[in-house]
């Protein structure tokens, strides 16, 4: 569709950009590409570890760690 007077944006601008930044992310790109704080970053990385999740299972159940 053409609109006078508006320019066209190409693939990676139309989308956002999400594939072209994420193919080339490092470790500064990272830190707010997500949108989650550092707290969050860290509670979702420790959710997907099994040991954690066991622990943290039974804590909730209120089962002694001991």
């Amino acid at each position: 569709m053409s609109i006078p007077g508006v320019k066209s944006a190409d693939a990676a601008t139309a989308n956002g950009g999400g594939e072209a930044q994420g193919a080339s992310g490092g470790a500064a790109g990272d830190e707010g590409d997500d949108g989650f704080t550092p707290e969050q970053r860290r509670k979702n990385e420790l959710e997907q570890n099994p040991a954690f999740k066991k622990v943290l299972m039974m804590y909730r159940m209120k089962i002694p760690l001991n």
